[in-house]
């Protein structure tokens, strides 16, 4: 996908990602093929991974209710407000799992 866009790839690891060869990019795919593959071998994860902590307290927990409320909400029958003490959490988070949640179908 991103061939047809110009972009371009840089792997901070591998050198050869700065050239404008074009099959360069075959090639560093190649190389974090390789570089994934010997990681999951060793049974080592990435640091990045390892030493993540979540910052800020923990996420709410959506309730059932929510699904009903949040198409009332949309539909103009309940105002965000009144959904949100219904739920028993802050008008904004209401809002914010509105746009950040997908219905369940």
């Amino acid at each position: 996908m991103l061939r047809g866009t110009g972009a371009r790839v840089l792997v901070l690891d591998y050198p050869d990602s700065q050239k404008a060869d074009p099959e360069t990019l075959d090639r560093i795919m190649e190389y974090m093929k390789k570089t994934q593959e010997q990681l999951r071998q060793s049974g080592t994860r990435p640091s990045l991974r390892r030493n993540f902590s979540q910052v800020g307290p923990k996420s709410k927990e959506i309730p059932a209710e929510f699904d009903m409320l949040s198409e009332s909400y949309k539909q103009g029958r309940i105002s965000s407000r009144a959904a949100a003490e219904r739920l028993n959490i802050s008008h904004t988070t209401f809002l914010r799992w509105c746009r950040t949640i997908l219905p369940m179908e």
